[in-house]
């Protein structure tokens, strides 16, 4: 049986406290003095060491005559051939093994009664050997040492590993045959005894926290006995100080004392029960408080009930009002895109009309010239059938003997006739064919009247359409009404589409015939119209002393030289113009030139460069269609004595790239000739669509504050009226260049009211109206760039 013994201090309650911290102390003394002694060290062996040693290596060797099937014991005569026996390993995990033998029943009581006495002193010897294997915990505390006293069960513990070793062996080498019941008994005893251990385990566990329990309440014990002196030393030191104040003090003033400390108690009660009343008054009042506010958040959370079910309801109707707007903006965009469609359809059917109107004009322009041709041309028939009749007159009345002259002239006549006649059916087939051409436009402008009356009641409908909500049952027929007159408008436009390119083809081949008609028969009428264009070209050169020409289309080089001698030769000896051209620029077998023309009496070229990029100038590498022509320029009568012209004509569709690049051209050409005067101009189509408005952010020469566009963006610098675009700039650098330009004169010339051009003819001139700019003189001279 486990011994528990558990030492500790005894205070006595009779001595003092001196005495008490004496006695401590000794018992300090006493427990440093003596042996450490505890449960977790093995205790000491009984028996010698090396038989300890020797039955330990016996074991081994017997471990390992069993692993290899050889017999640690001779052979012995089995007692019964059903015999079988186990060996067990205890599933707790421990190191010894746990040895248990059975035998098969037999029809012997004797031996069914000894198996069951030897299976019942197994179990105890297995239960001995599970309680004995693991010694319990050890606890630790202050002043307290509690040990377990397991050595007087060792000797038995020994006594059964033998037997259980010496039953274990077997008699014969090779397998142990075992039986199923065995098993299952023997599954048996090892879950009880399992159990059992886990028993120990807890009530261990329970004597471990007991044990801790007596510990803690002990040291409690200890510290309120050491308070409990502690307190009675100072009672007794107020005691004796009491009785010194006692003998000090009269007996009146102690009376007096009393009495005060009475009238103080009385205060302090009435104090303390005004101040219970006040509590005991807030304290209801805080109760009802409370019950107010919990009724008001009952009704709050009702509130809130209502409110979220309103608000589900509103966020349901919000919904469904959303979905009702999305399909009305859908009706409605789809609406405006039909809208848009006829807006321009509008918009080209009247450009067809203006179209066709223009070309009726032409065509009865061309007619009234073809009814005078036709008129010239019958009276010279006329004229000549009148010489012929004379001719044939005089023929007649010759005589007899000029008769035999040869007939060429009779041929000759014959010839004329024939020609004349093979000209009046030519005139006929034309009068006819102008009658067709005037019955078909007749038609045609029927044709658009009708179709400007449907696309005006289309307008009034998409108005309506626009203007109210109309029911789906509505809208349906009136967008069926519309699919119909698409429908509609489809034929009408392939039918007018055919009819329109029949007629524009014949019209334009009837046009060809008669200007190249005009063109061959009337030679003078074509020497004046280059003698007038050419005018027109010489006074608008006339007015600058620099001019830059670009898309100059010149194959053989000898327009510019015959442009440049014409103007010479129309002004006074004292002017006197040269130029200086680029070579043809193109990536394909579209090539121009860079021309600019300039006064060499007072403008002088210091030197001039055809730009080529970095990479060569091929078309992965080059930004530039055409690469930028620089000239530098020596002016002797400006404030700006030299300045640096870099003329440029982008491509529309790569326009904003190009305008960007030539901030490197300017670079370039900046740190080449060291020089800050440089004027940037040319067609760089700067303008309309062809630049958007985060193209202009992000333009280098637009972002750069030293770089000052003359021509704004609201300037047209284009001829046809239908295109309002600054596609022509000037950009102009450099301070001394800026401080030398005339205020206000940066302009578009137009030259077609100038000189009272038609569309036609000042587009026959350019398409572009050039762009100017005045320069300061030094003098009284005038220079214009």
């Amino acid at each position: 049986m486990d011994v528990l013994a558990v030492s500790g201090i005894k205070l006595s309650p009779v001595k003092g406290f001196e005495q008490l911290a004496e006695l401590r102390a000794q018992n300090h003394e006493h427990l440093r003095g003596r042996n450490n002694v505890t449960s977790c060290r093995s205790p000491t062996r009984e028996i010698n060491t090396k038989l300890i040693k020797d039955e330990l290596k016996k074991k081994r060797h017997q471990e390992f005559l069993k692993r290899r099937s050889v017999s640690p014991e001779p052979c012995r005569p089995s007692h019964s051939p059903e015999t079988s026996s186990a060996k067990l390993c205890s599933p707790t995990g421990r190191r010894d093994p746990v040895m248990i033998v059975q035998q098969s029943c037999t029809t012997d009581g004797s031996n069914s009664h000894r198996q069951g006495r030897q299976v019942g002193q197994e179990k105890g010897q297995t239960s001995i050997f599970m309680s004995t294997s693991h010694p319990p915990p050890v606890v630790s505390a202050q002043k307290t040492v509690i040990g377990w006293s397991v050595q007087s069960e060792r000797s038995e513990n020994r006594g059964s590993r033998r037997m259980l070793r010496d039953m274990a062996v077997q008699t014969d080498s090779g397998l142990a045959n075992v039986k199923e019941s065995d098993i299952q008994l023997l599954a048996e005893y090892l879950q009880e005894a399992l159990w059992r251990e886990e028993a120990v385990k807890k009530k261990l566990a329970a004597l471990q926290e007991s044990t801790l329990n007596l510990v803690n309440s002990s040291n409690f014990i200890w510290t309120s006995r050491c308070s409990e002196d502690l307190l009675k030393n100072k009672i007794r030191a107020l005691e004796e100080q009491l009785q010194v104040c006692l003998q000090k003090f009269p007996k009146d003033g102690v009376k007096k004392l009393v009495f005060q400390m009475e009238k103080q108690k009385v205060l302090y009660e009435e104090k303390a029960l005004v101040a219970l009343q006040k509590a005991m008054q807030d304290k209801t009042e805080a109760v009802s408080k409370a019950a107010t506010l919990q009724e008001a958040l009952i009704t709050a959370n009702a509130e809130t009930v209502r409110w979220q079910k309103v608000y589900e309801e509103l966020k349901r109707s919000f919904e469904q009002l959303r979905e009702n707007q999305r399909l009305s903006n859908q009706q409605l965009q789809q609406l405006q895109e039909h809208m848009e469609i006829s807006r321009s359809r509008e918009a080209e059917l009247g450009e067809e009309v203006a179209l066709l109107e223009q070309e009726k004009q032409e065509l009865q322009y061309n007619i009234s010239l073809l009814e005078v041709d036709n008129h010239t041309l019958r009276d010279e028939i006329q004229r000549l059938r009148g010489d012929s009749e004379s001719q044939d007159f005089i023929i007649l009345r010759l005589p007899a003997a000029e008769e035999t002259e040869p007939e060429e002239p009779e041929r000759r006549d014959s010839l004329l006739e024939e020609q004349l006649r093979h000209i009046q059916e030519k005139l006929c087939i034309k009068e006819s064919e102008c009658e067709e051409l005037q019955a078909e436009l007749h038609t045609m402008e029927q044709e658009c009247k009708s179709t400007q009356a449907r696309l005006s009641q289309c307008r009034d409908e998409l108005r309506q359409l626009s203007h109210r909500r109309r029911s789906p049952v509505r809208t349906e027929r009136v967008r069926e009404r519309v699919r119909e007159r698409k429908r509609e408008r489809g034929r009408e436009r392939k039918l007018l589409g055919s009819r329109c390119v029949a007629w524009i083809f014949s019209l334009l081949l009837l046009t060809v015939v008669q200007a190249a008609m005009l063109w061959l028969w009337y030679p003078p009428f074509r020497q004046q119209i280059e003698d007038l264009y050419m005018d027109i070209g010489k006074r608008i050169l006339s007015r600058y002393d620099l001019c830059l020409i670009q898309e100059v289309r010149d194959s053989k080089g000898e327009a510019v030289q015959a442009l440049v001698e014409y103007l010479n030769s129309r002004l006074d000896e004292t002017v006197s113009y040269t130029y200086a051209a680029s070579e043809r620029l193109g990536r394909n077998s579209y090539k121009e030139q860079y021309v600019y023309i300039y006064r060499n009496n007072t403008l002088e070229v210091i030197e001039h460069y055809q730009y080529k990029p970095e990479g060569g100038g091929n078309n992965q590498t080059d930004v530039f269609s055409r690469e930028p022509f620089i000239i530098r320029f020596h002016s002797p009568t400006t404030l700006v004595k030299d300045f640096v012209l870099i003329g440029q004509h982008t491509c529309p569709k790569n326009a904003m790239k190009e305008i960007d690049q030539l901030y490197t051209v300017f670079k370039d050409t900046q740190k080449k000739w060291e020089i800050d005067n440089v004027v940037i101009l040319g067609d760089l189509n700067a303008g309309c669509s062809y630049i958007t408005v985060k193209g202009w952010q992000v333009l280098r020469l637009r972002t750069d504050p030293k770089f000052h566009w003359l021509i704004g963006d609201k300037e047209d610098t284009t001829v046809r009226e239908k295109t309002q675009c600054a596609y022509d700039r000037i950009i102009v650098h450099g301070r001394e260049m800026i401080s030398c330009i005339v205020p206000g004169s940066a302009q578009a010339f137009n030259f077609r009211e100038k000189f009272h051009l038609t569309e036609e003819e000042a587009l026959e001139v350019s398409d572009h109206f050039p762009v100017e700019v005045d320069l300061k003189p030094n003098s009284l001279t005038h220079n214009e760039l």
